[in-house]
This record gives C-alpha cells, sequence and structure tokens, in this order.
C-alpha cells in the first residue's frame, strides 16, 4: 500500500508539472476548455490501482544444495538455516508506518481546514442573502456580505450575487453574470473543485500541488468564459469584460466558484480578445488531451508481481549427518576417505508448474545421489563381493558385484532421517497437489532402490 502511495503521489506531481508546461500552447491552439481538460491526468493518475506487472519465472530459480563432505563418524543433525540479518527486517516497517501515520494526518488537517473555510464562507454569504430568483433550477440569492457572485453546493445548488449588483451593474452585464455562474454548475465545475481539493490533500506537503490547484482554476475560469461566449454574439464581449473587472475580488481559493479574481481579470480580459477556437480545432484539441491522458498513465502506472515464495533451508546442511551409533567391533572399524561428489542440489524451490517437471526431476536425482554418498559413509567397511545379482553401487547394473555394508542399521537410520527430512521440506514447498505427490513418491522409490543396493542379501 505505502509503495504503490508513494509512486502515485510522485507519478502525479510529474503529470501536474506536465500539465503546467503544456496548459498554455494548448490553450492557445485548441481553446481553454481543452486546457481545462489537461487536469484529468493527474487525476486518473491518482485513480488508476496497480497494473500487473513482470509474470513469474517459468522455470523456478533453484539454488544449490550443498552435498555431505564429512566422516561416517561425524556428528550433526537437521537444523533449521539461521535467520539472515534479523535486525534490517525491525527498522524499515516500523519508519514507513510513521511517515504513513504523519501524511494522513497532514491530509486529514487539511481537509478539515478546507471544510472549515468553506462552511465559513456559506455561513457569512447566508446571514444577509436573500432570495432574488430561480435559474434552470438553481436558487440566486442576493447578499450584503458576498466579495463577488459565485456558485456553491455540490446537491443544493445556489449562486450568491453582491446585493448591489443589480444597482452597479447593467441588465446585461447582470444577464452575462447569471450566464457564466449557471455554466459553472451546468459543467459540474464544483464536483471538480471538490476532487481537486482531495487531491492536494493527499498531496499537501507538495508545494507543486498548491501551485496547480490555483492554476487549474484559473483554467476553469477561462473554460467557463469560452463555454458562455460560445453562445454570444460579438457584442456580448464588452459588458462581458466590464462585468469580470467590476466583480474582481480578492477572496480565497475554496470549493465554490467566484467570477472574478484580482490576479486573473488580465488573463481572461486577454484571451477573450482572442478569436474563437472554430469547433474543429476544438475536437482536435479534446482528442490530443485524452490521448496524452492515457499515455500519461500508461508510462507512469504502477505495477506489482507476486510475492516471492519464503525462504527454505537446504534439504542437506553442510555439515555432515551421522547415522545412529550402534556396536561394531574396534578393529574392523576405518573412517572412509570423503568420496568425491558428483553436483549439489536445491535450497528452495518457488512455485512450479507442469513446464518445470523436468528440471524437478533432475533436482530430485541430485537430491538421491547425496543421499547415496551419505549412506555409503553410513555403512561403515563394505566388502566387495562376487556373483550377487544385485545392480551394485559403483559397479553398474548387471555386472554381478556389488558392496555388501557391515552397518545396516546404521545405513537404515541415516537414510530414514535423511528421507524424513527430504519429505518434511518437499511438502511445505509450493507445489501443486499433484506435482508434490509425484516428486514425494520419486524420493521414498529413490532412497528404498538405495538401500536395497548397500543390501543385495535383502533382496537375492
Amino acid at each position: 500500500m505505502s509503495a504503490w502511495l508513494a509512486t502515485s503521489l510522485a507519478a502525479s506531481s510529474v503529470l501536474m508539472l506536465v500539465v503546467l508546461m503544456l496548459r498554455n500552447v494548448v490553450r492557445s491552439r485548441f481553446g481553454a476548455r481543452a486546457a481545462y481538460f489537461l487536469w484529468v491526468l493527474p487525476l486518473a493518475r491518482m485513480l488508476t490501482p496497480p497494473l500487473p506487472g513482470a509474470a513469474m519465472p517459468a522455470r523456478p530459480t533453484i539454488d544449490a544444495l550443498p552435498l555431505w563432505t564429512g566422516s561416517a563418524l561425524d556428528v550433526a543433525g537437521f537444523g533449521p538455516a539461521a535467520p539472515a540479518n534479523p535486525a534490517m527486517a525491525s527498522h524499515s516497517p516500523g519508519l514507513a508506518s510513521l511517515l504513513l501515520l504523519c501524511w494522513a494526518t497532514g491530509a486529514v488537517l487539511f481537509l478539515l481546514r478546507q471544510l472549515a473555510c468553506y462552511h465559513r464562507f456559506l455561513g457569512v454569504a447566508q446571514g444577509g442573502a436573500r432570495e432574488f430568483t430561480r435559474a434552470r433550477g438553481i436558487s440566486v440569492l442576493l447578499s450584503t456580505t458576498v466579495p463577488g457572485a459565485c456558485s456553491t453546493g455540490l446537491l443544493r445548488r445556489r449562486i450568491f450575487l453582491p446585493a448591489d449588483l443589480t444597482v452597479s451593474f447593467t441588465r446585461e452585464q447582470v444577464r452575462l453574470v447569471l450566464a457564466h455562474e449557471t455554466a459553472h454548475h451546468v459543467r459540474r465545475d464544483i464536483w471538480a473543485n471538490t476532487v481537486a481539493l482531495l487531491i492536494v490533500a493527499v498531496h499537501w506537503f507538495n508545494p507543486l500541488a498548491h501551485l496547480a490547484y490555483r492554476a487549474f482554476r484559473t483554467d476553469q475560469e477561462l473554460a467557463c468564459d469560452e463555454t458562455v461566449l460560445a453562445h454570444e454574439s460579438e457584442d456580448a464581449l464588452h459588458p462581458y469584460g466590464l462585468a469580470l473587472v467590476r466583480a474582481a475580488t480578492n477572496a480565497p481559493h475554496t470549493a465554490a466558484c467566484l467570477l472574478g479574481s484580482v490576479d486573473h481579470v488580465k488573463m481572461r480580459l486577454s484571451q477573450m480578445a482572442r478569436p474563437m477556437v472554430p469547433l474543429p480545432a476544438r475536437m482536435t484539441g479534446l482528442g490530443v488531451t485524452l490521448a496524452l491522458t492515457v499515455a500519461g498513465v500508461a508510462l507512469t502506472a504502477s505495477t506489482f508481481a507476486a510475492e516471492p515464495s519464503p525462504a527454505i533451508p537446504a534439504l542437506f546442511p553442510r555439515a555432515a549427518i551421522a547415522p545412529t551409533a550402534v556396536s561394531v567391533p574396534a578393529p574392523e572399524l576405518r573412517q572412509p576417505a570423503p568420496s568425491p561428489l558428483v553436483g549439489r542440489a536445491t535450497a528452495r524451490m518457488q512455485s512450479v508448474d507442469a513446464a518445470a517437471a523436468p528440471q524437478v526431476d533432475r533436482e530430485v536425482g541430485k537430491i538421491l545421489a547425496t543421499g547415496r554418498e551419505t549412506l555409503r559413509a553410513a555403512c561403515g567397511i563394505h566388502s566387495r563381493i562376487e556373483n550377487i545379482d544385485a545392480p551394485g553401487v559403483d559397479i553398474g547394473p548387471g555386472s554381478g558385484l556389488a558392496y555388501r555394508c557391515e552397518a545396516p542399521d546404521a545405513m537404515r537410520a541415516t537414510s530414514q532421517r535423511l528421507k524424513n527430512d527430504a519429505v518434511s521440506r518437499i511438502t511445505a514447498l509450493n507445489l501443486s497437489a499433484a506435482e508434490k505427490t509425484r516428486t514425494l513418491a520419486m524420493i521414498e522409490s529413490g532412497f528404498t532402490r538405495i538401500e536395497q543396493d548397500f543390501l543385495p542379501e535383502a533382496t537375492g
């Protein structure tokens, strides 16, 4: 969760910067409404969940398994592997949780402050308000306390006008002011402001987000001007511009839509002086901004992948595995020399599918080869006998020669210990039921065959 949030905050910040760089170019070529639509880009990125990332490898990664290198008399057990660097895991989660708590606290405080400002503004505006008229289901109120014309309300839609508007403004200007504020409600701009404040809340620590919000509100007013003037004749430009100048105010930005602010009036008058962008160019601009939105989200989207399987200790530790002590005549006991080992087998397996079955078979073969070497040492003295119809240990099938184990009880005890350890660890792996059953059967039959190889008299 925290990783996705950090990635989303960083990516949306980059997209805010991109919009800030492109908005003036898009407005001059395709109109103010196309530039306003650009702000969907960071919003879409914030709402994009993690996308599926790279799939798990088709073949499992199998670590090397150390073989038995000790002697028959070395004593060691099957102990679990020691945890790697246990202190490492205790710090990162605590720091991440603390940062997440600080971020959430800041976001909540920002939203509470914005909500308090909005309700304080509504309380002041409604204090000296009286209903003036209704337009398209929207209550129009005259208030002695509002600094300028503004639109408020997500569900209960209202327009507040200064009480002296009908005196200081001409009839045409009042009509254009009402058209502008009504357009805010029709275009759902108050809803857009609420969503934008939520985005700023999650970016409360980011100065770029606050700068982007002010630019977003400017683009919103320019787009609303363009919407109103697109349905008016050129004769409406002059009274509309005068209404903007007279209604200019220094009120702070809230979710409400104010008609004009001092720092935006000059830009809005300059935009109004330009020729209206033709309809084909506006449609092209909307298509360009839509393409930019899709491309921006796709390029910055975060991904997830399946978590790796937990580490599984080696089936056979590096230390030797000793047989259970047995009574063997002392003169006949001697420590066998370490045998050359044939390979290394698996320490852990991740989830496998049918395509990985050949590799599993090879690794099981290596496990059995390791067991054979260990059991040979566990046999103590073993002498070569002839004319025994048995596969043999080192000589090969059909040779008529085999080795006879002089310590069969010790060999059987060691074989059972090796087999039990291998079975318990195979059971813990993330294998399918069918693959696990097949692998366990291979291990069982393999160790049984090794015991028979060392005890030819048992099958003869």
